[in-house]
């Protein structure tokens, strides 16, 4: 190749425009171990990086940067493009404190996508990692797709996902890899978060937006005060959070026998514990649905605004002998699939630990815990509409 086609602005020309002096970029070759002077487009942070690491790596700001490598934002991009729903950042309660990039679902199946770096090759305690990700993924029934990426860079990250079980479950052939490539480079999660902020001042619908953690956002936004981007104050909503968690403590909750049936409805968790003789923070487990935490005191316990709508949604009306009769309901994928049929949504929600069932039944939220919900009554309509015969 001659030193022409191997100028940064032949080459590389997203990286010769981040050059303090542009000029410089029709002199040096993109494999030069000379320092050049860097500048940030977002913050205008200027910091001295030799050219073959920035080509290897891309620029990533050390005082706005996001802390995401270009081949998890190549991936964001791409799974945009693919109009998949995904969920960046992937944690699970059976694999925290550790994480998976990206979790997705397709006809039914769950996936795990994998942007492997050169130290997954390299570094010891990282391979130990990755197999034990691995083990613990097969054991949900999750496949794991993990692509290639020793190299940051386009062509070599877009040939490795080319041949990767992702050209199979997907047609990748009207992807523009540019415009996933442009988007990995110019983005800054840090000022996006800043953003919404200025628009929204809501961390948690942020979180949703973004597809990240609450807390990722959190360390965005305490970023984007010290860089002048947003009005973010933590001790103020630190202080908001604390008056709602007072409002949580106080709010009143229905004590049941273990067969569903109401006994009593209490102010608050502390009345009923220090009533009762029964640890107040276990029947706040049991109300929060946390894993493990069925019954405290040898009861079961909902806040009553979740008691009411249960009791709305599924105790419609009682036979001669007194029993409760309960409405079923269908757990679907993303796609309208039919996973499984519940005898109820308290029975799903207790199983699965997951809240907010009812409102997806009743149509005011789009899913629960990554699924929608229906009515057996609701989707059996909905086949017949689609014309489709409903599995048994």
């Amino acid at each position: 190749m001659r030193k022409e086609e191997k100028l940064l602005w032949n080459n590389c020309p997203e990286i010769a425009r981040l050059l303090k002096y542009p000029e410089r970029g029709y002199e040096l070759t993109y494999g030069s171990a000379k320092e050049e002077i860097f500048i940030c487009p977002n913050c205008e942070y200027e910091k001295s990086y030799k050219i073959y690491d920035i080509v290897a790596r891309n620029f990533s700001c050390p005082r706005c940067g996001d802390g995401i490598s270009y081949p998890n934002k190549l991936a964001f991009a791409l799974l945009e493009q693919l109009n998949v729903e995904f969920i960046f950042e992937y944690n699970p309660d059976w694999i925290k404190p550790k994480r998976y990039d990206f979790y997705f679902e397709l006809n039914n199946a769950k996936y795990i996508l994998e942007m492997d770096g050169i130290f997954h090759k390299n570094d010891k305690k990282t391979i130990e990692t990755d197999k034990f990700k691995n083990k613990i993924a097969r054991k949900n029934d999750i496949t794991i797709i993990r692509i290639n990426c020793d190299i940051s860079d386009l062509e070599f990250i877009a040939t490795q996902i080319l041949n990767s079980k992702l050209s199979v479950l997907f047609n990748l052939n009207n992807i523009d890899w540019v415009k996933c490539h442009n988007s990995a480079i110019n983005s800054s999660l840090v000022k996006m978060a800043c953003n919404y902020w200025n628009d929204i001042e809501n961390t948690q619908i942020i979180a949703n937006i973004m597809k990240l953690s609450k807390c990722t956002v959190i360390k965005y936004l305490k970023r984007g005060v010290k860089l002048g981007w947003c009005n973010y104050n933590p001790k103020e909503e630190m202080k908001k959070s604390g008056m709602l968690s007072v409002k949580r403590r106080n709010k009143p909750v229905v004590q049941l026998t273990l067969n569903g049936k109401p006994i009593k409805i209490w102010n608050s968790i502390k009345e009923a514990g220090n009533t009762l003789g029964i640890s107040c923070s276990h029947i706040a487990m049991c109300c929060k649905k946390v894993y493990r935490y069925k019954s405290a005191g040898g009861f079961q316990w909902l806040y009553k605004c979740e008691y009411d709508q249960n009791k709305e949604l599924e105790y419609v009306y009682r036979d001669r002998r007194g029993k409760y009769n309960k409405r079923q309901i269908v757990q679907l994928n993303l796609n309208h699939k039919l996973l499984k049929q519940w005898n109820s949504i308290i029975e799903a929600e207790r199983t699965l630990n997951i809240s907010n069932i009812g409102y997806c039944c009743q149509g005011k939220y789009n899913t629960a815990g990554g699924f929608k919900w229906m009515y057996l009554k609701d989707y059996k309509q909905y086949i017949n509409n689609s014309k489709e015969v409903i599995p048994t």
